[in-house]
């Protein structure tokens, strides 16, 4: 599996010549051409930095083939759409393009106290590799933090193991990527709000 992330929430994984496409957002300026490249599309929540309405719609349009899986407030909105859109809840379990995808967590993580959270579901991909989207939640499946690199400090709510690899895509706070020897990394762009992340620098395995 390759994994690469781009700016922002965004990340794609590529096995056996399938695409994931998880959480592009209006902050990753490449997300049409990202979307054209993927067979199905994941979204954690509704946020715009994690969620680009009129793109992903105007793909959905110009690909019937697209699926699209996200929380109901993400989905709803394209009922017409019910053979490409899925809305997912904790606790299901499905494949999409050779990737076997079980759905954990619920909300976002606390923002302000006067901002309510959203529903924001999680994706433990292959059993290994976990998006949580800005949630906090840690699956049962062993968790691990982010790489000990200096670029990446821990998160809090994960927890140290090295069965599964965390995507942390924290409210705040630098997008980052962590995996196993086994998954190659890239890094294509930094979120804009944080320029002091590598751009378009190939981590290769780590």
């Amino acid at each position: 599996m390759e994994l690469t992330k781009y700016t922002h929430a965004c990340v794609t994984l590529d096995k056996g010549g399938s695409r994931l496409l998880l959480d592009p957002g209006t902050f990753t300026p490449n997300a049409a051409e990202l979307a054209a490249g993927a067979g199905t599309i994941l979204i954690t929540h509704e946020h715009f930095d994690h969620f680009d309405e009129a793109m992903i719609a105007a793909a959905l349009e110009a690909r019937p083939e697209l699926r699209v899986y996200g929380p109901a407030a993400v989905v709803d909105r394209w009922q017409a759409r019910g053979g490409q859109v899925t809305a997912v809840v904790e606790g299901e379990r499905f494949e999409v393009d050779g990737f076997e995808v079980d759905v954990v967590g619920g909300l976002h993580a606390p923002i302000h106290q006067d901002i309510p959270q959203v529903a924001n579901v999680g994706y433990l991909i292959d059993g290994g590799l976990y998006h949580p989207g800005d949630s906090y939640y840690v699956p049962a499946a062993p968790v691990t933090t982010p790489s000990n690199r200096q670029s990446t400090g821990r998160i809090f709510g994960c927890r140290s193991s090295a069965l599964t690899n965390c995507i942390s895509l924290v409210p705040g706070l630098a997008k980052q990527a962590t995996t196993s020897l086994s998954i190659n990394v890239s890094i294509r762009a930094s979120a804009p709000f944080m320029p002091f992340l590598p751009t378009a620098k190939p981590f290769g395995p780590l």
